[in-house]
């Protein structure tokens, strides 16, 4: 059981490190041009509020969550599972972009948007599932006496 547990952890890991690299290549080069623009931006989704202290405080909290969820997923899981508050704080870290997920699935008020929100949380699983999945089962085995030394 121990082993499979194992697997597991080591597989959401890779599925998360890979995905948070795509995140983190894709959404922080998007929001840094945002956020260095001298105008605002001309694409359809451009935020209403841009050049706003709102927005530039949003978009800084994102870049770091984003960044912060990359490193995590790329550091080893010994040095994250090996103290009980490290833990918590490091899986409470991984848990925002979940929350933050939910609170946009709770702006929906069109049925045509919840299919989008359907499809986006099919895609974004990976993102939001795997991370936290192998912290907590790299702790369990941790806890359990059994040695973590990558996952």
């Amino acid at each position: 059981m121990q082993t499979l547990i194992k697997w597991i952890a080591l597989a959401g890991k890779i599925i998360a490190a890979v995905a948070w690299l795509g995140v983190a290549q894709v959404m922080v080069s998007l929001d840094l041009s945002d956020l260095l623009a001298t105008s605002q931006p001309m694409y359809r989704d451009a935020p209403e509020d841009w050049g706003t202290p709102a927005f530039y405080w949003r978009t800084s909290i994102k870049v770091l969550v984003i960044c912060g969820c990359f490193v995590l997923s790329a550091l080893p899981n010994r040095w994250l599972v090996s103290r009980r508050p490290v833990f918590w704080m490091v899986l409470i870290f991984t848990l925002v972009p979940m929350a933050n997920f939910l609170a946009a699935l709770s702006k929906i008020h069109e049925a045509s948007d919840l299919l989008w929100a359907f499809f986006g949380a099919i895609v974004l699983s990976p993102l939001l599932i795997f991370l936290p999945v192998s912290l907590a089962l790299s702790f369990w085995r941790h806890k359990k006496g059994e040695r973590v030394t990558y996952v």
